[in-house]
């Protein structure tokens, strides 16, 4: 038997009826490895009333315990399943991010799964093992039955981590109040940020950071540091210490050496010295979640310029201890239009993921696990993650430590 999921197409016990519609057909589960679904009918509109889901501190420190506790066993066993998935819900965005990866503004709504597709997927990603989403689109929010998808996975048992652009948070609050931790984007100082993300969304990112600590939400900040932000470094770790939140970066690296006056991507030397400024911040106690052995890697990353961002084995240096990478392994990432990757970075670099339309959820991810073969990359988003899923013992006890605060914060 496959080691890498539990058995699909079986109902277990602990499985929720499928999702309750006030009209209209349901989930059909078959035992097809395709995702289908009800045939047209009435329009179906999902009420999260009727899964009545509260969040309660046994909930919530029995979802953050669940993770480690499965990660041991499949590293313990040698298991491959999807435990932490990224869930991209939707392609179409609301902002044009002069970086975006995903090219999200130019998308409409028409590839998006729809909201019986996702929930077949959340069923199928449960049975197979995964306890941790991450949902972001695209801009999440700006999905009708983001409310009901949220108090689905957290019926389902799962972990959810929301990330969004806080254009729309205030509008939708009381739809995230179940999500276990929220991560609004801001790049740096208005003028910079703006630059990078368009005019006025410092404005409206610093409305989203205010509401949310106010409404009492798990809040941490994302900064994708360009040329144009990569000096605001302090000014946003002096934001969070004032304002008690953690800020975890990622660096935009050029891909592209042949563009010689890219205006956006770091150079090697402003990437070495925007992890210094990174790591002498973090020492002096301000609330910096990218962890010390993240940052450190990066700085000793063997391809000095920067001009390889992803090795395949026979391209690691032997004198280089690289950080075992456990995406395709542990951690997925399901686009808006259901197509399954390793990880978002692999995403944007043509990686040829299967569909979950077209083979199922299964066959999808073990698509990944099988013919994935990036083993090493200096992306900081990514190897916090592989730091925690290799259970690493000093990230482990860095990790628990920013649990604690968040949960104390909290309640």
């Amino acid at each position: 038997m496959d080691d890498t999921v539990i058995a699909r197409n079986t109902v277990s016990a602990d499985r929720p009826a499928p999702p309750p519609v006030v009209e209209g057909g349901a989930v059909t589960l078959v035992a097809s490895p395709t995702l289908r679904v009800s045939p047209p009918g009435p329009a179906k509109r999902y009420d999260r009333a009727q899964l009545g889901y509260r969040r309660t501190l046994l909930k919530t420190v029995w979802s953050r315990l669940r993770l480690p506790l499965k990660l041991l066993y499949c590293r313990a066993l040698g298991l491959s399943r999807p435990l932490i998935v990224v869930l991209t819900t939707n392609m179409n965005c609301n902002w044009k991010c002069t970086y975006c990866y995903g090219d999200y503004p130019s998308y409409g709504t028409e590839k998006n799964l729809s909201t019986e597709e996702l929930v077949k997927v959340i069923d199928d990603l449960v049975d197979m093992g995964c306890v941790y989403a991450i949902v972001h689109g695209g801009e999440a929010l700006l999905r009708k039955d983001i409310g009901y998808l949220i108090d689905y996975m957290k019926v389902r048992g799962l972990y959810v981590g929301f990330i969004t652009n806080g254009q729309l948070f205030p509008r939708r609050v009381d739809e995230l109040r179940n999500v276990d931790s929220l991560t609004i984007s801001l790049d740096g100082r208005r003028e910079n940020n703006d630059k990078n993300r368009g005019p006025g969304t410092f404005d409206m990112a610093m409305t989203a950071i205010e509401l949310a600590l106010q409404e009492g939400f798990k809040l941490r900040v994302s900064a994708t540091l360009s040329r144009h932000t990569m000096g605001d470094v302090d000014y946003l770790a002096a934001l969070g210490k004032e304002m008690k939140f953690p800020v975890f970066f990622s660096l935009l690296y050029r891909t592209d050496l042949s563009v010689k006056d890219d205006p956006l991507s770091l150079s090697a030397e402003e990437i070495r010295h925007t992890l210094t400024a990174i790591m002498q911040l973090k020492r002096r106690g301000y609330p910096i979640f990218t962890s010390y052995q993240n940052l450190e890697y990066a700085m000793r990353w063997p391809y000095e310029r920067f001009n390889k961002l992803f090795l395949h084995e026979d391209q690691v240096p032997k004198d280089f201890k690289k950080l075992t990478c456990h995406y395709s392994r542990l951690k997925f990432h399901i686009e808006g239009d259901g197509t399954v990757t390793p990880c978002t970075i692999m995403a944007s670099n043509s990686f040829a993921g299967k569909n979950v339309r077209d083979v199922g959820v299964r066959e999808a991810v073990a698509h990944v696990r099988d013919t994935n073969t990036c083993v090493a990359c200096p992306h900081l988003s990514q190897n916090d993650w592989n730091l925690l899923m290799g259970m690493q013992p000093r990230h482990l006890a860095f990790v628990v430590k920013e649990q604690i605060k968040e949960l104390t914060r909290w309640f």
